[in-house]
This record gives C-alpha cells, sequence and structure tokens, in this order.
C-alpha cells in the first residue's frame, strides 16, 4: 500500500495545469526530475505498515485509522489558514493544525528509520516481574518463558514498538500545547522570482524553550505558514525581512533537510536544488 509522507493534498497546492509538480529525487548520486501527479510522489510502499498484524485491516491500522484523519483534518484547515490567514478559532481545530505540523516532522522515511532504530535497541533484559503473568496466560505452544517468547518474536515487538511510538510522537500534548501556544500567521508572496519548494522534511524549527523561536513550512508555492512566541518576529517576517531573502532561506533549509524527495511548481531553481540536495555517500 502507497503511504504518503508528504500528503497528496498538500503536493495539489504546487500541482500546474495538467494537475502535476516537479519531482526531484537524488538517485545514486545523480538528481533524477520528472513531470509526477501528486498521488505518483512523496510516498514509500508499507511505510507505516505493521507486517506482523494477522489481518490486512490491523497491518493497515497506523495509515488508516491515524494518518488519515490527520491528513483529512489538516486538508481542511489548510483552505482556512490560506483564506483568513489567521489561526481557527475552534480550539479543536487549531489542534489538529497543530497535529498535522507534527506529522510533518515525524513521518518521512527517513524519521521511521530512526524510530525503528530506537526500537531495535529496546531493552527486553528485566521482564521478570512479568514472568507469573507470562506463565499463567502460556498456552501450550508457547516459548518456555517471556525471554524466550520475546526472542522469538523480538523483530514483531519492534515493530509493534516503532509504530506506535510514531503514534505517540504526533499525538503528543506536550509538545502540541507548545505550538498551540505560539502566534499564529501566513505569509503570502506574490511578486517573487522564486516560489516557495516542499520536501520530505518541510518543517523548520528551532527550541521553543527560547524566546526567538520560529516555526515555518511552506504550505504552497507562495504561501508560508508561520508560528512564533514573540509578534515582533512574526511582523518582520511578514512585513520587514525581503520577500527574496526570506524564499530563499526557507528554500535552502527545505531542500538541506530533504533526504528523500523536493518537490517544486516548475524547474526554475533546479539548480539550487541540484547544489543543496543529499549527494548519496
Amino acid at each position: 500500500m502507497n503511504h504518503h509522507y508528504v500528503p497528496k493534498f498538500l503536493i495539489r497546492e504546487w500541482a500546474d495545469e495538467k494537475g502535476e509538480v516537479q519531482s526531484y529525487r537524488r538517485i545514486r548520486g545523480t538528481l533524477e526530475i520528472r513531470r509526477a501527479t501528486p498521488a505518483a510522489t512523496g510516498y514509500a510502499i508499507d511505510l507505516y505498515t505493521i507486517p506482523s498484524r494477522t489481518s490486512q485491516e490491523a497491518r493497515q491500522e497506523v495509515e488508516t485509522r491515524f494518518m488519515q484523519r490527520v491528513d483529512s483534518m489538516g486538508a481542511a484547515i489548510l483552505r482556512e489558514l490560506v483564506e483568513t490567514g489567521k489561526r481557527p478559532q475552534d480550539s479543536k481545530r487549531a489542534s489538529a493544525w497543530t497535529r498535522f505540523l507534527m506529522s510533518m516532522i515525524n513521518r518521512s522515511p527517513q524519521r521511521i528509520r530512526a524510530i525503528a532504530e530506537m526500537a531495535r535497541s529496546h531493552d527486553y533484559s528485566n521482564l521478570d516481574e512479568l514472568e507469573p503473568e507470562y506463565q499463567r496466560r502460556r498456552a501450550p505452544h508457547w516459548p518456555p518463558t517471556i525471554y524466550d517468547y520475546i526472542a522469538e518474536n523480538r523483530m514483531d515487538f519492534d515493530e509493534e514498538l516503532a509504530k506506535g511510538a510514531l503514534t505517540r510522537v504526533i499525538d503528543s500534548s506536550r509538545v502540541g500545547e507548545v505550538i498551540n501556544n505560539l502566534r499564529w500567521a501566513v505569509v503570502q508572496i506574490e511578486n517573487a522570482d522564486w516560489t516557495f519548494l516542499l520536501s520530505d522534511a518541510p518543517v523548520s524549527y528551532g527550541n521553543f524553550k527560547n524566546d526567538d523561536a520560529i516555526l515555518i513550512m511552506p504550505i504552497g508555492p507562495r504561501s508560508a505558514f508561520l508560528a512564533a512566541k514573540r509578534a515582533d518576529f512574526l511582523d518582520a517576517l511578514q512585513h520587514k525581512v525581503r520577500t527574496r531573502d526570506f524564499v530563499r532561506q526557507l528554500n535552502e533549509d527545505t531542500v538541506r533537510r530533504a533526504r528523500d524527495v523536493v518537490i517544486a511548481s516548475d524547474r526554475k531553481q533546479t539548480r539550487f536544488i541540484d547544489n543543496r540536495f543529499i549527494r548519496d555517500g
């Protein structure tokens, strides 16, 4: 199943009159450029699948019951943000947008690999207190101890732990509350030579413990979402920073963080992307 780490609804914002975007990938060191529909880029097969589950429905639970819900709400609120330029008045809708932002930070193949690596390093060596309960529930065909059970099913446990950790990170109330409490705005650019780029790592953000922390994500070729603690930071980005400088710096960050794909509305920035997109090795 194709799982989009860059949601189709977001990619569509960059599509031309034929419904296609420019998709850039680094293949064995060479920049591959192709026209693609939103459905045909920014995805990986079975990225969020839990292979150990017995039914297809259960294996796809992270995608169908979590990611699709996050994206559905994100798509609706994106339109509201672009039209009003302001935070949704309804707190639940604001929280849903925050959850979408957090998904865009954590759902890429690179982040999934990092979360899986953390799961594989999980320590299952101190399970003595669970042994009595295991023995009480143990079926005749099960391994003799809980440690044997873990050893035989370690890969399945790691998958469950990793995919569960992904949804918990995206749903973190602690981080979500921090973003919800920032000041929000949308920047629209009209007469710039360059437009914003999109990638598998589109969110720029700093340490939110600092007063100068800011979060930025492109939400269209001429629109970017901003969130900051300080109103003067938002004002500067909206009205005082040169548009060309702002677009260039955000695109620089977006491309340098990318590991799997960069998406553009045209090919005007191909050299810019090629010079900054990570090269194999």
